[in-house]
């Protein structure tokens, strides 16, 4: 199948059709080559959806959202990489972009979408910008247009953080997502294991966490070194956080709550001695699935015990027994935008729902820790009602008082939040991406 029959597809199925990113291409790419190239291409026309639509709406008479749904893919992919892809020349992008109209079922609007790429191609970029950002519009709209992203979001960003972090947050949010591994330590030292992949010519960077690795661009997973045998785990940097400043002991009883797709749980056994067990729950049977796959290649069968379960609902089987409970919560997603383009358009919609499910679940969890245990907050989001909101929630509302984290961490990340038990991580101002976790002491007597 061509190439940008393939983006296409991807692009569609995100943005028309409501699918996930990850899930729209691994269903494009099953069996076919150039993965990095199409993976690049698809999800920059997602992110510059907003951008691209600004500049569609400017050449038109027709509103972007009355457009077929078709056509209106293939002019995003066609001003995506008329402005963003410099080796390709414009007049091959139009010819091609028309001729996609005929393979997707739309050959009645071949003309017209040449004619719209045309139109657009003769105007430069920075003559085309300047008309949009020289009017009298707020940082937030410019900032929007400029990188793709909703007004809400970048103002929401701006009255947190500041402009100058904000910039930074947004551009690292474009860079390529690099893929972090986490050794096993438990399995292969880690001297032993970077030495094998220097022999098989395999570039590799330390981070500011032991026995978590950034590989080069492009490097197929199942061809490093030790993948099948179980000795390493892929795993963003700031999604070890939550096991690292847990302060584990050999013999713990570790619940992780929203277990999926299993790195905390996996990082955690393999910190644990023979006597500590960990119990990993998820609500999805079919994520759960997956989750056993990989506790199976790590030959962690026997201290990972996976159960379909809600965190919202009571479990009196469970209750006192845990020495530490990891709450990784489902968010509205805003630190990994940059790993799934998609969530910007409807994440801030999702936030009211999603505070209350987030409660409920730490609420439930508590009651599974003994007396003294350990709740590990986190999110992979950098709403600040999400994060520090909902930890004053917590310890104003439950038997949990926030414990430094300063143990478990390197000194780089050691500062006045940490030491007050909370941690955020920002894209672009530290590396991995956009993270929160928080740790907890339960003050409680079980009865919770």
């Amino acid at each position: 199948m061509p190439l940008r029959d393939i983006i296409f597809q991807i692009v569609f199925n995100v943005l028309e059709k409501g699918i996930s990113s990850d899930v729209a291409l691994e269903e494009a790419m099953k069996g076919k080559p150039r993965f990095h190239q199409v993976k690049r291409l698809a999800y920059g026309t997602i992110e510059r959806k907003i951008t691209c639509d600004e500049i569609l709406r400017r050449v038109i008479s027709l509103k972007v959202r009355d457009l077929d749904p078709r056509v209106r893919t293939i002019l995003r992919m066609g001003i995506y990489e008329r402005f963003w892809v410099d080796s390709v020349p414009k007049e091959v992008t139009c010819n091609e972009m028309a001729n996609l109209t005929k393979t997707v079922g739309v050959p009645q609007y071949t003309g017209y979408v040449n004619g719209v790429l045309r139109t657009i191609s003769k105007q430069e970029k920075d003559p085309l910008w300047d008309d949009i950002l020289k009017t009298k519009k707020k940082d937030s709209k410019k900032l929007g247009f400029i990188y793709g992203m909703p007004e809400g979001i970048v103002t929401l960003f701006l009255n947190q953080y500041g402009k100058k972090t904000t910039v930074k947050i947004l551009n690292a949010m474009e860079e390529p997502a690099p893929v972090y591994i986490r050794i096993q330590n438990s399995r292969i030292d880690e001297k032993e294991f970077t030495q094998e992949l220097i022999r098989k010519g395999i570039s590799y960077e330390p981070t500011i966490l032991p026995g978590v690795l950034r590989l080069q661009e492009g490097v197929a997973v199942p061809d490093i070194p030790g993948f099948h045998e179980g000795t390493f785990m892929v795993q963003d940097l700031s999604s070890t956080l939550p096991v690292t400043v847990a302060g584990l002991k050999p013999s713990d009883t570790v619940v992780d709550l929203c277990a999926c797709p299993g790195g905390k749980s996996i990082q955690a056994a393999d910190l644990l001695g023979e006597k500590g067990r960990v119990i990993a729950r998820d609500s999805s049977a079919k994520r759960m699935k997956r989750m056993k796959e990989n506790i199976t290649r790590m030959h962690l069968d026997s201290k990972i015990a996976c159960q379909v379960w809600d965190g919202r609902k009571e479990d009196p089987d469970l209750k006192g027994k845990a020495d530490v409970v990891l709450a990784d919560v489902p968010c509205s997603g805003l630190g990994v935008m940059g790993r799934k383009p998609e969530i910007r358009f409807h994440a801030l919609e999702r936030v009211s729902q999603l505070i209350p499910m987030q409660r409920e679940i730490v609420a439930r969890g508590i009651q599974n820790l003994k007396p003294g245990g350990t709740l590990v907050y986190s999110t992979c989001t950098i709403h600040p009602e999400e994060n520090e909101g909902n930890v004053r929630y917590f310890t104003e509302h439950f038997p949990l008082a926030c414990v430094s984290l300063w143990d478990g961490l390197p000194k780089a990340l050691q500062n006045g939040q940490s030491a007050r038990g909370m941690l955020q991580i920002l894209p672009g101002i530290r590396e991995g991406n956009g993270f929160f976790v928080a740790k907890m002491r339960y003050k409680g007597n079980g009865s919770a």
